[in-house]
């Protein structure tokens, strides 16, 4: 149920976002409030991307580490040269 409500949570957020980008698009807000949006969608967008970095570095993370282990194997089963 938690998770739930944290996916219907984050779809309302969604929502009032994009009825906030079609009320900046039609230019009914004050500058004011329309700068202080825009800044708040570039620091989502900054989130989004230092997660998808986050993502790609526990990635390669672990490909290291798998490539370290399998590394390990081979070489401790191998009694010649290299």
């Amino acid at each position: 149920n938690a998770a739930r409500m944290g996916r219907t949570l984050k779809v309302v957020r969604m929502l009032k976002l994009l009825r906030m980008g079609r009320l900046l698009r039609e230019k009914k807000l004050p500058d004011s409030i329309r700068n202080t949006i825009d800044g708040f969608i570039r620091f989502e967008a900054f989130f989004i991307i230092a997660n998808m970095f986050k993502i790609l570095l526990m990635v390669v993370w672990i490909n290291h580490f798998i490539a370290c282990v399998w590394y390990g194997i081979v070489t401790s089963q191998q009694t010649g040269p290299v």
